[in-house]
């Protein structure tokens, strides 16, 4: 079980590995790309003007020297208006504003305005055309070259990440092989001489220190596989497991004559159900033990914030827990290994515990989930 989530986890990590890599590249690739078109584009453009101003200076010499015939038209349309902006030479793609001088651009196309050098000359605008179609199709011309290159150049590193991210995770989930063996070489060596040992005592008080320490093998063995799984999370209808854990510990209740009384407000919250199953068993367990006879005990959730805030209170006379559980998870009758699993389960799932205890009034155990 444990491996198959390790598995499981590693591929969605060497995705993420692939994934982020293959982002960073292709978004590096494609700025670098988008600057060299830039450049392109700067450097196309600015030909284009240098080469405006010569027809316009080609221009103004045929209008000086009344030459208008050997003014060429090859390269970009020209065109020459009066002061009156009426067209006296030439032609343009079509109409545009004669109110400044400088360069102007349209959808399309890039004019030059300018006017003659000798202001004695009757006409006062000379108007060179340029299309803007050639430098884009340049553009996409670029564009069509370099895409393909990119996208080919980004699936073959993305191929070698994920190599890669092979040869990065196999430690781990060799690391966790060897724990779920050992764990499970650990759980058979011990828990079947206890269960050998069940059937032919009969021994009240032995049996119970043996159930004792079955419950105590089994609770570090099921927290040690599943601490390190916080990120392996299922929707968890905290009633249902609430009921699942009064009614394995319906004996012990039944014998103290316990009340059990639940207000779950929250009674659904996605977590790691195999932790938050042992939070509820040991703290419901605590609260049974160190409960008098034919006392309550209560179960609150309720939001708190962004999370779930559960509240199990027992009226016990109140053993000053404060201090030793926040410190040592120390108890009255020695190391408190439930405490212990408790505290480090909800670390795992990001949450907190909280225990005021005080003498005479009872324990509450506040449970900060996060939702």
């Amino acid at each position: 079980m444990v491996i198959k989530l390790i598995e499981r986890e590693i591929k969605r990590i060497k995705f993420k590995i692939v994934f982020s890599h293959l982002a960073v590249s292709f978004i590096l690739s494609l700025f670098l790309v988008l600057s060299y078109l830039f450049y392109q584009y700067s450097h196309t453009l600015s030909e284009t003007k240098n080469t405006m101003y010569k027809v316009s200076y080609r221009a103004n010499e045929a209008l000086v020297f009344e030459g208008l015939e050997d003014i060429s038209v090859n390269t970009f349309p020209v065109a020459i208006f009066d002061n009156n902006k009426r067209l006296v030479f030439g032609s343009l793609p079509f109409q545009i504003d004669l109110a400044s001088y400088g360069f102007l651009r349209t959808k399309g196309h890039l004019f030059l305005i300018s006017k003659p050098y000798d202001p004695a000359l009757p006409r006062g605008y000379i108007v060179v055309a340029a299309s803007m179609k050639p430098i884009w199709n340049n553009i996409l011309r670029l564009v069509k070259l370099y895409l393909p290159i990119i996208l080919l150049l980004n699936l073959i590193y993305g191929f070698l990440v994920y190599l890669l991210s092979n040869v990065w995770t196999k430690p781990i989930l060799k690391t966790y092989k060897n724990l779920e063996d050992s764990t499970n070489i650990f759980s058979h060596e011990v828990l079947t001489p206890i269960s050998a040992a069940l059937f032919y005592i009969d021994k009240e008080e032995v049996r119970e220190s043996l159930m004792k320490a079955k419950d105590f093998v089994n609770n570090f063995l099921m927290f040690q596989k599943y601490q390190a799984f916080p990120w392996h999370k299922k929707d968890i209808d905290l009633e249902e497991l609430t009921n699942v854990v009064l009614k394995e510990l319906t004996p012990r209740i039944e014998e103290k004559n316990i009340e059990i009384k639940t207000d779950l407000k929250v009674k659904k919250i996605s977590s790691n159900p195999e932790l938050v199953y042992l939070i509820l068993k040991n703290t419901i367990e605590n609260a049974v033990k160190f409960s008098p006879k034919n006392e309550r005990i209560e179960l609150v959730s309720e939001i708190e914030g962004k999370g779930v805030l559960l509240e199990i209170t027992n009226k016990d006379k109140g053993s000053g827990f404060d201090e030793k559980i926040s410190k040592k998870f120390e108890s009255k009758s020695g190391f408190g290994l439930g405490l212990y699993i408790i505290k480090k389960s909800m670390q795992s799932l990001g949450g907190r515990i909280d225990i005021h205890s005080k003498r005479g009034e009872g324990t509450t155990v506040k449970l900060h989930l996060p939702r």
